[in-house]
């Protein structure tokens, strides 16, 4: 068998596993009235392609803030035995303020923070309320970015600064800093959470025009208007029946823009950098 086989063969294995976590969360959410909506690259590939985008190698979904909190709470005592979570306040140096859905019968490594490892895991993103003016969200958003920054420059390593040249000895250079602040104790990545916690619950989801997954790897272009999001609609993803967005294309192109265009063949590989050990 070919490298390419191996590695298509690999994908196949680690998308079953991920299918099969969704259904257990969809179970869950279903039981205990949670909202929850498939967004990002998951909602793309349910729209394109009938599930996953043929080279994805993971699953995001969304939840309202208070659904999110809600599920937070309860997670960990409704999932099968053999899947947990993983969040910052239950995981020392955890660089990320959103839950991951873990199969703890798999393990693999992300390069990021490769001394940690994990399972194969599911991305379930808080959606927060944003400000009403454009001037404010942008500040917002600027300074959830800061400390979103920071957290990870405390807990990763180098491998996440992709920029090259001046501009990436400008961000060693602060990476660097602020880990050895870090380290002295003039920083602490309890309080960075903390703070980071409390940005993102700033502006109340039900009472926001505009809401944003701001975690998300697009930037801006996640804030969308709510009515977007809605109440949810059935969407098909794999053979199975989830919940996605009420209004998907219109999310989709405030997101991706021109959506249904594939990317040029080069580019068609997961944005996702980690090593699979066990499946």
């Amino acid at each position: 068998m070919g490298a390419k086989a191996t590695v298509e063969t690999e994908l196949k294995k680690l998308q079953k596993v991920e299918l099969n976590m969704l259904k257990e969360i969809h179970a869950i959410c279903e039981a205990h009235r949670i909202k929850y909506f498939l967004i990002a690259g998951t909602l793309l590939g349910a729209v394109r392609h009938g599930g996953f985008i043929p080279w994805d190698d993971d699953i995001d979904i969304g939840m309202p803030r208070p659904d999110y909190d809600k599920f937070a709470q309860i997670a960990r005592q409704k999932l099968p035995e053999y899947m947990d979570i993983q969040a910052y306040n239950s995981h020392n140096y955890y660089p990320i303020n959103f839950i991951k859905v873990i199969d703890k019968r798999t393990c693999l490594t992300e390069e990021a923070y490769s001394e940690r490892v994990s399972g194969v895991f599911i991305d379930v993103f808080p959606i927060d309320g944003s400000p009403n003016n454009r001037i404010l969200r942008k500040l917002h958003y600027l300074h959830v970015k800061i400390y979103r920054l920071l957290i990870a420059y405390c807990c990763c390593n180098e491998s996440i600064i992709k920029d090259n040249g001046l501009k990436r000895m400008i961000k060693l250079s602060i990476m660097r800093i602020v880990k050895i602040l870090e380290k002295l104790g003039f920083l602490k990545i309890t309080y960075l959470h903390k703070k980071m916690d409390k940005l993102l619950k700033k502006y109340d989801y039900d009472s926001s025009l505009i809401v944003c997954n701001y975690l998300g790897g697009w930037g801006q272009r996640e804030f969308v208007p709510k009515e977007y999001i809605g109440i949810g609609a059935p969407i098909m993803f794999e053979g199975h029946v989830f919940w996605g967005v009420e209004k998907p294309h219109d999310y989709l192109v405030k997101v991706y823009g021109d959506y249904m265009k594939l990317p040029p063949e080069e580019e068609r590989e997961s944005h996702h950098s980690f090593s699979i050990l066990e499946l």
